[in-house]
C-alpha cells in the first residue's frame, strides 16, 4: 500500500509539472512574438498606426488666406512672414498646365508647417539624405500648401512665394531642396533633390532688432509647393555600410530603425532588405557621432531600441535589445534628441 501510495504520488507530481510547463511556456502560432519571418510587401498595420500616431504629434500648420490675383503679404507674429508675388503667373489646378485664361480668382488659403527639430524631422517620415542617400545636414523644413474650396493648388509662370522664418543660428552655405518620392521594391522613401536656381533659394536673412533682441532667419523664395528644406550635404569623403542586428522577433513587418547624428541635424531611416533579414543604410559618415534607434510594434505592446551615441567605423553588425516602452516614454525618449 505504502508503494502504490509513493507511485501515485510520483506520476501526479509529473503530471503537476507537466502542466505549468506547458501552461508558462506554451507556444501559439496566434502569438505575435513568435512570428519571425520578414516581408517583400507590407508592414503591419500596427506599425502603420504607430507612424500615423507620430506624424499627429507634428505643430499644428499655421493657416491664413490671401488674394490669388494681387501681390500681398501675411505676417504670423514676429517669427514668419510671407509674401505673394504674381509677376506673369498666378496659381492654377494642382497637376494642371497653368495658363492665363484658367488662374485661380479670388481668395485662397494656404497652410505653412514649420520642423526644425531632429525629432520632427524623424516623426514626419523624412529621412535627410539625397537621391542617391548622401546624407543631408537640414537645419529646417517648410510645408506649403494651397487650396480652394478642397481643391490643391500650384503655381505658375513667374508667381513666387517668400518666406521669412525665425530660426537660432541660420548658416550661410544652405541650398533649397525639395522633398520627392523614390520608390524602391515596396518601400517608398521621401527624399530630397536640389532645385536652387535664380527663382528657388534660401539664404540667411539679415538680423532684425526687435524689443531689445536680435533675431534671426532664413528667407526662402521659392515657385513650388510642397515640402522644401534647408540643408547641405554631410561630408561623405569617409563612410561605411551600417548593419544592425536586431532579436529574430523584430522584423521589417513590424519595426523601423533610424540613424540620428548627434552632433548635426541629420535624420536616416535605413533599409530593410529581407533576403539577408537585416537593416543596413548604405553609406554612413564615418566621422559623425550617431544614436541608432529602432521603434516597434509587436501585439499590442510598443518597443523601443538604442544605442550610445558612437562613431560607426566599420560594416560590422550594431547589435539592439528592444524594451517595452508606453507611449509616453516614446515620445520622452524622442524629445532628448534634439
Amino acid at each position: 500500500m505504502q508503494r502504490l501510495l509513493v507511485i501515485i504520488l510520483l506520476v501526479t507530481g509529473f503530471s503537476a509539472c507537466q502542466k505549468e510547463f506547458s501552461e508558462e511556456f506554451s507556444i501559439s502560432r496566434n502569438n505575435p512574438l513568435n512570428d519571425t519571418a520578414w516581408t517583400t510587401t507590407t508592414v503591419s498595420p500596427e506599425l502603420t498606426q504607430m507612424l500615423t500616431n507620430l506624424r499627429g504629434e507634428l505643430p499644428e500648420p499655421l493657416i491664413d488666406s490671401f488674394d490669388a490675383d494681387r501681390d500681398g503679404g501675411i505676417a504670423f507674429g514676429d517669427s514668419l512672414k510671407l509674401e505673394f508675388e504674381v509677376n506673369s503667373g498666378g496659381l492654377c489646378v494642382a497637376g494642371q498646365p497653368g495658363t492665363i485664361a484658367n488662374r485661380i480668382r479670388g481668395k485662397v488659403k494656404i497652410a505653412l508647417t514649420i520642423l526644425k527639430n531632429k525629432d520632427e524631422i524623424m516623426k514626419s517620415g523624412f529621412t535627410t539624405a539625397g537621391t542617391t542617400m548622401q546624407a543631408l545636414e537640414t537645419d529646417m523644413i517648410a510645408g506649403i500648401k494651397i487650396w480652394q474650396n478642397n481643391t490643391e493648388l500650384d503655381l505658375f509662370g513667374g508667381a513666387k512665394i517668400a518666406i521669412r522664418i525665425k530660426h537660432k543660428a541660420p548658416k550661410t552655405d544652405r541650398i533649397l531642396f525639395q522633398s520627392i518620392t523614390m520608390k524602391s521594391g515596396r518601400d517608398s522613401a521621401r527624399i530630397w533633390k536640389d532645385i536652387t536656381n535664380s527663382d528657388n533659394k534660401i539664404k540667411k536673412g539679415n538680423s532684425v532688432y526687435n524689443a531689445g533682441n536680435y533675431s534671426h532667419f532664413y528667407e526662402l523664395e521659392t515657385q513650388y509647393t510642397g515640402w522644401l528644406g534647408s540643408c547641405n550635404w554631410a561630408d561623405t569623403s569617409n563612410t561605411t555600410r551600417l548593419n544592425i542586428r536586431l532579436p529574430l522577433n523584430f522584423t521589417n513587418k513590424n519595426t523601423v530603425v533610424y540613424a540620428i547624428s548627434t552632433s548635426s541635424n541629420i535624420v536616416l531611416q535605413l533599409k530593410d532588405e529581407a533576403s539577408i533579414q537585416s537593416f543596413y543604410y548604405p553609406s554612413l559618415p564615418k566621422n559623425i557621432p550617431f544614436k541608432i534607434i529602432s521603434l516597434s510594434v509587436i501585439g499590442n505592446e510598443t518597443y523601443m531600441g538604442t544605442t550610445e551615441s558612437k562613431l560607426v567605423s566599420s560594416p560590422d553588425p550594431v547589435k539592439l535589445e528592444p524594451t517595452r516602452k508606453n507611449w509616453q516614454q516614446v515620445k520622452e525618449l524622442l524629445q532628448q534628441l534634439n
